[in-house]
């Protein structure tokens, strides 16, 4: 009864029909291994034209009437093609329809990631990293470094190696980060830019895709481009919908300054 197959926008296809038949048929084994979760539709449903032999049982609802008979409704899905070719089956194919999504999120960073930290001469830089990372303590007033002293527990200058002066915080930006230091703010909250990739097609995510994760990379579609800043391959999800599989990539933009060319590969 009834088959109207539809297409979305990424490619996948969908199907519904339901079949009437007696209870006793369909809780026979081989009507319950006819129409098993991945069964290809032409196992299924001879009747269907071969144009849609893609299709394979997604779930089914058994609708039990009163006078012994029931109506299976069975949900197809699938794709006639893949997501990804290429000579490293790491691009996407002809055939895809991707759809593409920007979202702005707020991650938490580090105070030495913000730009009017990394503006601070290097000093300044490195005073305040020492009270970061825990090894040091500041002055009530966000100006000197302190150390416990051994004798009462009581915290004295910390003396540097330079003509044997305290380790100072100078006034402004610097001595702003040292009073938020203080308080016990170490991050801050940072605008963010992920490019979002959807495709939906016969197979799963390959090998050469998901190696492809945490490498800097412009991508696909029509991203912002922003000077100075890069864009990393930061997340590859998959799901599985009978025989249909939805593939999502995610770049993340980075900070002002990029990421490391040193620790991450640029394709």
């Amino acid at each position: 009864m009834g088959f109207a197959p539809t297409q979305n926008q990424n490619g996948g296809w969908s199907a519904t029909r339901s079949y009437y038949m007696l209870a006793e048929t369909w809780e026979g084994a081989a009507t319950q291994t006819r129409f098993a979760r991945g069964t290809a539709i032409s196992t299924a449903d001879p009747s269907v034209d071969s144009v849609y032999s893609f299709l394979a049982v997604e779930s089914k609802t058994a609708s039990y009437e009163d006078c012994g008979t029931i109506i299976l409704t069975v949900n197809y899905t699938g794709s006639a093609s893949a997501q990804f070719g290429g000579e490293d089956q790491g691009d996407l194919s002809l055939e895809a329809q991707p759809t593409y999504r920007l979202e702005g999120r707020l991650r938490e960073l580090s105070l030495a990631e913000h730009p009017k930290f990394k503006a601070l001469p290097d000093d300044q830089r490195r005073n305040l990293n020492l009270a970061l990372d825990g090894t040091y303590k500041i002055s009530r007033d966000g100006l000197e470094l302190l150390v416990p002293s051994s004798n009462d527990g009581k915290f004295i200058p910390v003396i540097g190696l330079e003509f044997g002066q305290p380790l100072t915080i100078d006034a402004g930006d610097a001595q702003e980060f040292a009073l938020l230091i203080n308080d016990g703010q170490i991050t801050y909250e940072a605008p963010s830019l992920v490019w979002i990739e959807t495709t939906q097609g016969q197979t799963g995510m390959t090998p050469q895709q998901l190696g492809k994760l945490g490498e800097i990379s412009t991508p696909r579609g029509n991203p912002p481009t922003v000077p100075g800043y890069d864009w990393m391959l930061t997340s590859a999800s998959q799901q599985q919908s009978g025989m249909l599989y939805q593939t999502t990539l995610e770049w993340t933009l980075s900070t002002p300054s990029g990421y490391n060319q040193f620790l991450y590969t640029s394709t």
